[in-house]
């Protein structure tokens, strides 16, 4: 038999309060203190068990084996003014009569609940009233409803349906997050604004139909609701949040309506959509708008917006059309990243800048960069094997030549990435190999020309490159310039004066290494995880060998840690980096003498202001004849010129 409670009529006050006319209240005990012991007097009334208070009673209980439950306005002569929500704890079914205002967590966790008849006096309900009623399986909220609190329906698992009142006009934050059995829902034409995460992993949801006041759609709002399909956008929307569909992967066809201003950011991402028109109204893209919307084919842009956002279309490998307007002038970071179906972009003249991997991974025929670029970044065109791109003759800071792209006059190699054979002859007027040019590259044979004196961060990272003959003109290897790539010999040439910090990590293939006398700095992790090279020899002019660079190997230990080599062995001169390192890193040391620096004229195995004040010294005394060590530029005379290079060594403007 279905046990009813029927609430006749009540008033409501704090135990703190005297007691005055209030709206009839369901209160937990969380919410208010009181004190209750066993002085307090309980009375026992048709199954309903009522705690006697100073001026009024609370109803705290039911006998077991109550069956019809009515709660009196008054015991014993005093007020019946509260319930607590632990008294009905194990009802299955409550159908209150005349109540007013249901407070907060007033049936929070009624695990055994199954239906709720709400009574059209109520005019409020909290927050988090009905959380985690997971038996709950139907509820009927009045039109005399004007606003609940959030979560209040949040971890109903088996709820199947529930009318939304015409009297509500927004639904709250989290409201009916994780209801796992609704599959349809109906919003009433009263609300305007949909909250944060109010039908959160609503799993089982296949179709919602939005009214025509609706303006607002929160973030999170209908997020993992996986088996959504069907949704329909009214005229009045004006914003949608931050990953408010993200995850609804049977979502294919979305219409946006002009008068829609707003997209935050993920909006759509990883959906089924299969294709979209952005409205002209629309003022603001928020980044990862499509990403990973695998099922994309077609995007028109009608909004006259300026950027193209970041990721915007990242990883849609299904995209094969895509319309700009011609008010873009910047592609971010990865905009089209990864959309490797893509055939067709008609790209403006007005195009200002070019993000890093805006274009990875595409295969688009052809690219013309008008004149007006002023930024392209080093990677924009990662792995675009084969794309034909060219720029602009007038364009003012960059040029193209067999779809390599160079700065203006061509003395930086900026781009290689989409060069569409196998070998390649750097130009003679290049003196720099920009960051990342090569990233990545299929080409396997590079030739290079004298001139050349810098080569970039990550500038042929994880190539194809299998043999290196760098020009004597070189004076610089930066950072991951050859990371990962798959030399077995390796003889860099004299002039070179830096090894960055990661220049050949993880060349797994890598048997020896010959470094040149020039040589003054390796950085950190130079030549880490060089499994296969035993020995290295340092020349005595290196003045720094940075952190586990040589002799050390990676492993993973929850984060990724170094181990030292076992077999390995560094040569070098005693007194010197080379044996210091070997110590501090306990490596066998093969010494081949005394070292002895250029521009150590103290011989305290440093270069500092001391060695240049001492420089001049010998110049003053005139003892300078036989002083090689203080010949620091090598012209054969020791001169002011040489203490000057030692102090610009000092703060770093150039290697000894």
């Amino acid at each position: 038999m279905k046990k009813i409670i029927a609430f006749a009529a009540a008033l409501c006050i704090t135990a703190s309060a005297a007691f005055t006319a209030q709206p009839f209240g369901i209160i937990s005990p969380e919410s208010v203190s009181f004190t209750v012991s066993a002085a307090n007097e309980k009375i026992s009334d048709n199954g309903v068990i009522y705690t006697m208070f100073d001026g009024y009673a609370a109803v705290t209980g039911r006998e077991a084996n109550t069956v019809n439950v009515v709660i009196k306005p008054e015991i014993n002569g005093v007020p019946v003014t509260t319930v607590f929500s632990t008294a009905f704890n194990s009802d299955k079914s409550i159908e209150p009569d005349s109540v007013t205002v249901i407070t907060d967590r007033s049936f929070y966790q009624c695990t055994a609940l199954k239906s709720v008849k709400l009574p059209e006096t109520l005019t409020a309900i909290g927050g988090k009233v009905f959380t985690g009623c997971t038996a709950l399986e139907e509820i009927s909220i009045p039109d005399s409803v004007s606003s609940f609190g959030r979560e209040i329906f949040s971890g109903c698992t088996n709820l199947k349906s529930v009318n939304i009142p015409q009297s509500l006009t927004e639904i709250s934050r989290l409201a009916f997050r994780n209801c796992i059995s609704i599959e349809n829902i109906d919003i009433p034409d009263s609300i305007t604004k949909i909250g944060e995460g109010a039908f959160r992993c609503c799993y089982n949801i296949t179709s919602i139909e939005l009214p025509d006041s609706l303006e607002y759609i929160g973030e999170y709002a209908f997020i993992y609701c996986e088996a959504l399909s069907e949704i329909n956008f009214p005229d009045s929307l004006k914003s949608i949040g931050q990953n408010a569909f993200c995850n609804c992967e049977m979502l294919k066809e979305v219409n946006l309506p002009e008068g829609i201003e707003c997209l935050e950011s993920g909006v759509f991402q990883a959906t089924g959509i299969e294709s979209i028109v952005l409205p002209s109204s629309l003022t603001e893209i928020g980044n990862f708008l499509f990403i990973n919307c695998k099922s994309l084919k077609n995007a028109v842009i009608n909004s006259d917006i300026n950027e193209i956002s970041e990721s915007m279309f990242d990883n849609c490998s299904a995209l094969e059309s895509v319309t700009l307007p011609d008010s873009v002038q910047i592609i971010n970071d990865s905009a089209f990243s990864g959309c490797t179906s893509l055939t067709d972009i008609n790209f403006s003249d007005r195009i200002l800048s070019i993000g890093t991997d805006a274009f990875s991974d595409c295969k688009i025929p052809s690219i013309h960069i008008g004149a007006d670029t002023e930024y392209i970044a080093p990677l924009a065109f990662s792995d675009c094997t084969g794309t034909v791109i060219t720029i602009d003759e007038n364009n003012k800071y960059y040029s193209a030549e067999d779809s390599v792209i160079f700065n203006k006059d061509k003395t930086s190699l900026i781009s290689a990435a989409a060069y569409p054979s196998a070998s390649y002859t750097v130009p003679q007027s290049v003196t720099e190999i920009s960051e990342y040019a090569f990233n990545n590259s299929d080409i396997s044979e590079i030739t290079f020309n004298e001139g050349l004196l810098k080569i970039g961060k990550g500038a042929f990272s994880h190539s194809a490159i299998t043999e290196l003959n760098l020009p004597s003109t070189l004076i610089e290897i930066n950072d991951s310039a050859f990371l990962g790539c798959n030399f077995t010999k390796i003889v860099l040439p004299e002039n070179l004066k830096k090894i960055g910090d990661e220049a050949f990590e993880n060349c797994t293939a890598l048997e020896e290494v010959i470094l040149p006398e020039s040589l003054s700095e390796i950085g950190d992790y130079a030549f880490t995880e060089c499994k296969n090279l035993k020995e290295i020899t340092i020349p005595a002019n290196v003045k720094k060998i940075g952190y586990d660079s040589l002799g050390y190997n990676y492993y993973f230990n929850g984060p990724w840690e170094t181990v030292k080599n076992s077999d390995f062995t560094l040569s070098g001169y005693s007194g010197g980096i080379a044996e210091k390192y070997a110590s501090d890193n306990n490596i066998p040391f093969n010494s081949l003498g005394e070292v002895s620096y250029k521009g150590d004229i103290n011989n305290d195995k440093t270069i500092d202001a001391s060695d240049a004040l001492d420089i001049l010294s010998l110049i003053v005394s005139g003892n300078t004849a036989d002083s090689e060590i203080a010949d620091v530029n090598g012209d054969g005379q020791v001169t002011s010129e040489d203490a000057l290079m030692i102090l610009n060594y000092i703060v770093g403007n150039i290697y000894l």
